[in-house]
């Protein structure tokens, strides 16, 4: 596990939206609401540093945690 998923988890954790089933955790997070998806930006953008442009803020680049990490990764600047 990387660093930036055990962020990404912990985040998850706090947030009530962390399953450690793969297909679990794509149900919560295919399944939050308006308010819980701004949270979750927030706390991502806060955790890792980042500013998540508007072009990105789509419901289908965080709808599974692997398109989450890419989405980081891609952000920070690593290979994605």
């Amino acid at each position: 596990m990387t660093n930036a998923e055990e962020k990404l988890d912990s985040l998850l954790r706090s947030m009530g939206l962390y399953s450690e089933d793969e297909e679990g955790q794509d149900a919560l997070l295919e399944n939050i609401d308006s308010l819980m998806f701004i949270q979750m930006i927030v706390g991502i953008e806060s955790e890792f540093g980042l500013g998540i442009p508007d072009e990105k803020l789509l419901a289908e680049n965080f709808s599974k945690k692997s398109k989450i990490i890419n989405l980081i990764d891609a952000l920070s600047g690593k290979e994605v």
